[in-house]
Order: C-alpha cells, then structure tokens, then sequence
C-alpha cells in the first residue's frame, strides 16, 4: 500500500486517524497489520501507542505542521485581556505583577505562538498598555526638563522612579470588554502592569501601588503622568515655570507621589 503523507491531511483526519488505529490495536488487532492497512509508516503506531499510554486521547491530537509561526488573531487578543485579568502566579509565573516576560509567557504558553521582543513591543502597544512614544520626553522641553529634575531627586534620595498610568482598554467598537490597565515604566523601560475590570478599577488602583512597592522592594517615587502633563501644560500657559519646577515633593517612607 502506498504510505499516506500526513502533512497533506487536515489536524481532524490526522486526529481521527490516530484514535482509530490505537482502539484497534486495544481491541486485540496486531501493530503492524493495523499502521500497514491505514497506510502509514510502521514507526508511527508505536509513537502513537506510547502518546496514548502518557495522555490519552489528548496525546493523539495532530500537532500544526511546521511551516511559518501562527499569529494571534483579534480573538485571541480578545482572550489574551481576560487572562491578563488573573495574576500570573494562576499560570505557574512567579510574578505577582504582570512584566515583559510573563506577558511573553503567558502568550507562549496559552496560545502555542513563539513572539520575540520587538513583538512583545508591538503587542502591547496594539493592546494600549505601553507604548515607548508615550514616555519620549524630549518633544516638551518643559516637561523633559522638569522629569531631568525628577530622576535627579529619585536617585539622590535612592529611590526608583516609576512613571504611573491608569487607562481603560477597548479591543474594538463591537467588543464587550472594557478593563483598566495600571502600568508602571521606569526611565529605562522596566514595565509592570496589571488589568482588572473596570468596575474593580478604583480599588485596584490601591492594590497595583502597594504590591508595585513590595515587588521593587525598594523605595518607590511614583510620578502619574497624566496629572505630570497637566502641570506642564497649565506652566505652559503662564510667563513662568519656575513654581512648578520648584515645587515640594510629597515623600512617604516607602512610596512617593508627585
């Protein structure tokens, strides 16, 4: 008989194949009569059986054929938001908040897709979480002159300077899912974020500093960009800004806010 070339079958026929040919073997019939009359190479039987004996069915289930990597589709974005509603540690990531390696993980992990960085990159600007744009300073002289300032006195009082936004997430017009994503960037980049439902938002927003704090574990100033863009347009707007650029900080023993 003429051996059949599993790549031209579809994940189904493979599948049904599979299952098909190891219930005959259970059922008494021998290996090699079984794998000669389906056709396909006597070596597979044998992977099949062992696959059967680990996993069960599952184990028989066609594996996607090699060629180019898989791509997330808008509904497993669509997913990829509510599972970044849980805390990493539900997936086995030893991470209580959500970073750039477990958000690759998790991809990985739940959706079978290989993602590089620059992807990671790409895809939570896509998602509304980071984009690098948004913390260039350098367009606002006022602004990156007021954050030159702001590095300077985090670092003289040995505190790590994290740039604090709170936003809502919206897949698409027709998509139901509407969350808050609480994300965390440093001046070099280090990201922590998390997602909840924007019902739970305000009280999340507790949560994310505190546990922000205790992941660094280190002194923490936390700069809400938002509210920093507002000073810098309102200083805009008058003949100076040296109040602004002057003005107190408020310091707490472990976190503190401008």
């Amino acid at each position: 008989m003429t051996k059949i070339d599993g790549r031209k079958l579809s994940h189904e026929e493979l599948e049904k194949i599979r299952i098909a040919a190891v219930k005959r073997v259970h059922a008494g019939e021998s290996p090699e009569l079984v794998i000669k009359s389906i056709g396909f190479h006597r070596s597979c039987i044998y992977d099949w059986l062992s696959q059967y004996k680990v996993h069960g069915e599952d184990g028989l289930k066609a594996k996607p054929i090699t060629g180019r990597p898989p791509k997330l589709t808008e509904e497993h974005l669509k997913q990829l938001i509510l599972l970044l509603e849980k805390k990493p540690t539900e997936f086995g990531i030893e991470k209580v908040l959500w970073d750039r390696d477990s958000f690759k993980q998790i991809i990985e992990q739940e959706f079978h897709v290989k993602i590089s960085k620059t992807g990671v990159s790409r895809l939570l600007a896509k998602l509304g979480i980071y984009s690098k744009e948004n913390y260039d300073f350098s367009a606002n002289e006022n602004l990156s002159e007021k954050v030159s300032i702001l590095k300077l006195e985090a670092k003289k009082s040995k505190e790590v300077l994290y740039f604090v936004t709170n936003q809502r997430i919206v897949l698409d017009n027709e998509s139901d899912i509407s969350v808050a994503c609480f994300c965390a960037v440093t001046a070099k980049g280090d990201l922590r974020f998390i997602v909840a439902n924007a019902d739970k938002a305000d009280l999340i927003n507790d949560t994310f500093t505190e546990t922000l704090t205790a992941t660094v574990q280190k002194p923490v100033k936390l700069v809400r960009l938002e509210e920093l863009e507002q000073e810098i347009l309102v200083a805009n707007r008058t003949t100076s800004n040296s109040d602004l650029v002057n003005a107190p900080l408020y310091s707490a023993s472990q976190t503190s806010f401008v």
